[in-house]
């Protein structure tokens, strides 16, 4: 399958993902930066040498996997509340991540599904907004990499991106002390395809 790494798309989407995140704030729940403000690269398979311990004249033999991407995402809660609740702080609880995506550029089916996955982030308030707290997040599962573009066809040397999608990202939790519901928004980019991966390294 055809790849090609369209570097003017990303860096005119990473100038976009800037402003997305500036302007993620809604009910004093914010996110930060996603991937530490850079795109996601979404491997299709992660290829490997493996050799058995048990066997010392066992010959290496290559695997592939489709590895899960877990992406660091950082958050921040700037609940100030009324009074000082020393004795039941505030602390936004994220339960559910959703990521909807649309294709910018590249082989990727027209309507891709989208991804849900539970969480439980707890996230202190800080009115400062100095104060936050990243999870690592598995943003992108395998199964959903394998139903919707493959595996990495063409084998470890065929490197190169696949597609490049656009990630909206939005996060549902309800504060501890008040039970009000909380939610935040942002997008980022996401470039699928076949990366370099170190054969001594398989899944890291």
């Amino acid at each position: 399958m055809r790849r090609k790494v369209y570097v003017s798309v990303i860096l005119t989407l990473c100038l976009g993902l800037l402003v997305s995140l500036s302007c993620s704030r809604e009910n004093t729940l914010t996110i930060v930066s996603i991937n530490k403000d850079s795109p996601i690269l979404s491997d299709l398979a992660d290829f490997g040498i493996y050799r058995d311990p048990t066997d010392p004249e066992s010959e290496p033999e290559q695997i592939e996997a489709t590895p899960t991407d877990f992406v660091p995402i950082e958050f921040s809660y700037g609940e100030i509340g009324i009074g000082l609740p020393t004795w039941r702080p505030y602390v936004a609880s994220i339960n559910k991540i959703t990521v909807t995506f649309s294709r910018v550029m590249g082989e990727a089916p027209e309507n891709l599904p989208r991804i849900e996955i539970k969480t439980n982030i707890q996230v202190p308030s800080d009115p400062t907004g100095k104060k936050t707290v990243t999870a690592n997040v598995p943003l992108i599962p395998s199964l959903w990499k394998e139903e919707n573009f493959g595996s990495g066809a063409g084998g470890p040397t065929e490197l190169g991106t696949e597609a490049i999608l656009n990630a909206k990202i939005k996060v549902d939790g309800v504060d501890i002390a008040t039970g009000q519901a909380i939610t935040a928004e942002a997008t980022t980019v996401v470039q699928v395809g076949n990366f370099w991966d170190d054969p001594t390294r398989l899944g890291e």
